[in-house]
């Protein structure tokens, strides 16, 4: 297996809790596109996306079409997150509601409970995961504020990683795109 980028981080804006973010890109030796992005919440879990794309089977706008499909909801994943910074900014007293409907859903609940901003993010392959800040001092709000877009970077720096892969790709005239062509010259000589 190649790996196109590999990246594993933790994320140390969060003290006192050990939160891991994954963001790899790899061609498997089938020439299947193996597309992974998340963040690891310990026994909380994992926020993790995983994409399999298989490029020996698909035409070359196919390819880009799924990793769109991927990218956008990745997107989804940091428009919620960023909704959710601005619900913060706000005057609280609404709940923070939203789903992200896709093959594995997502809920992100947030609400203001004991001068204590909770948000809570359910969903396969997490467990009771809460993230909370204070709403004492602007200073903390600020602090928790921070540490939610320290989340979002890391969705963000996977975004621009595949981008920047995938310009590589195209304008050096990649392994991906040679094989994808190779494929489809392999299978018109057996058609005939």
């Amino acid at each position: 297996m190649s790996k196109l980028f590999a990246k594993r981080n933790i994320v140390d804006t969060w003290v006192g809790r050990n939160i891991v973010s994954e963001s790899a890109a790899s061609l498997a030796r089938n020439d299947d596109l193996i597309l992974r992005v998340g963040l690891e919440f310990g026994a909380n879990g994992k926020l993790l996306r995983k994409a399999i794309i298989p490029t020996s089977d698909l035409g070359i706008f196919e390819i880009f079409t799924r990793v769109g499909d991927f990218t956008k909801e990745i997107f989804d994943i940091i428009d919620i997150l960023e909704e959710f910074l601005v619900w913060e900014k706000g005057d609280k007293k609404e709940m923070f509601s939203r789903v992200l409907c896709a093959e594995s859903p997502l809920y992100f609940h947030g609400q203001v409970t004991n001068n204590d901003i909770v948000l809570k993010i359910f969903g396969t392959g997490l467990h009771d995961l809460e993230l909370k800040g204070s709403v004492r001092r602007v200073v903390e709000e600020h602090s928790f504020a921070y540490r939610i877009e320290s989340l979002v970077n890391c969705f963000r720096e996977f975004l621009s990683d595949l981008d920047n892969c995938i310009k590589a790709d195209v304008f050096k005239g990649s392994y991906l795109l040679k094989q994808n062509a190779l494929q489809h010259q392999r299978r018109a000589k057996e058609a005939v």
